[in-house]
């Protein structure tokens, strides 16, 4: 499936009710969602009956329910009919959709920046989950791809979560491929040594995401991040509170976020090759060029299958 690796975002083709529009690849977001931009445009029929909230980067957005008659992603039927419009959204951004963790998720997605094509692939049949064959390596593309551990941020919630080390601290990154930018909450920050009087004031600013805030971030140098066998050193951040002031809307999801350290955005992943294999619990990657968070990236002796970071140091 064709993907559009041009600008800061992975852009599909798509189309809602026969009407051509964009969609954006993201991992992110825990489900697959409409914006109120396709509702106006389309003049799709939005349902007030109920109205619940969504949390993202910049806070929190009323999410109303609409109806549609086709919901195709590329030439893929996405079988949606009945979803949910974010309605608290920049005016300004060149999708309509964003297509979630729930359905790229469902199977293995493999992202190619290079080639400019995403694929799925089915899991494993039931039988060979359960012999040599669900181990196997599955980067068919480079036998010395990197594999690490992924998990989920928890519960029902699909969105990929990997164990990275930033200067020599563990950290949970969820690997969101709808983010521009890679980010560290300012608590992690403080555990990696780095304060915000360290930081590159010339590179504050805010950022154009869901929700009605507009929080604030500043960038900072950290001396390494790892993932697995691929180290970065003086690797750029930028540092702000990830959940922006959302934590009071919801204590169960207050306390699922506040275990996620880092979003690991398009800054690393158009610089690689990956797969996620939820088949197995995996993520494999290998780099393809280029700089990764405003650095070229190092990479040790190649191991098959690495736990997420090479030293296990808890941060604390």
């Amino acid at each position: 499936m064709p993907v559009d690796f041009s600008g800061f975002r992975p852009i599909i083709d798509g189309s809602i009710d026969g009407h051509a529009t964009h969609f954006l690849i993201d991992t992110g977001s825990d489900a697959t969602v409409l914006l109120r931009s396709a509702a106006d445009k389309f003049d799709l029929p939005v349902s007030r009956q109920r109205s619940i909230q969504s949390i993202g980067t910049n806070g929190v957005s009323d999410v109303y329910d609409i109806h549609v008659k086709e919901f195709r992603i590329g030439d893929h039927d996405a079988d949606f009919n009945s979803l949910l419009v974010l309605w608290h959204a920049p005016r300004r951004l060149p999708f309509d959709a964003l297509v979630g963790a729930d359905y790229l998720l469902a199977q293995d997605l493999e992202i190619d920046p290079d080639a400019q094509y995403l694929r799925f692939h089915k899991p494993a049949s039931a039988f060979h989950r359960f012999t040599s064959c669900a181990d196997r390596h599955r980067a068919y593309w480079d036998e010395h791809a990197t594999a690490v551990e992924m998990s989920t941020v928890g519960g029902d919630d699909p969105r990929p979560v990997v164990t990275v080390e930033i200067n020599g601290r563990e950290m949970r990154a969820m690997i969101d491929t709808g983010a521009t930018s890679s980010m560290i909450t300012p608590a992690a920050a403080v555990r990696a040594g780095v304060r915000r009087e360290l930081r590159d004031s010339s590179e504050d600013g805010e950022f154009e995401a869901i929700g009605t805030e507009r929080p604030t971030a500043w960038r900072a140098s950290f001396d390494s991040f790892v993932l697995g066998d691929e180290t970065v050193r003086n690797a750029r951040l930028y540092v702000m509170e990830i959940w922006g002031p959302s934590h009071g809307v919801n204590v169960h999801a207050a306390s699922r976020y506040s275990r996620i350290d880092m979003l690991l955005g398009t800054d690393f992943l158009k610089a690689h090759r990956v797969l996620f294999a939820v088949s197995q619990n995996r993520f494999y990657f290998s780099h393809v060029g280029g700089q990764v968070l405003g650095s070229i990236p190092q990479r040790a002796a190649p191991s098959r299958v690495a736990t997420g970071t090479r030293n296990r140091n808890k941060g604390s």
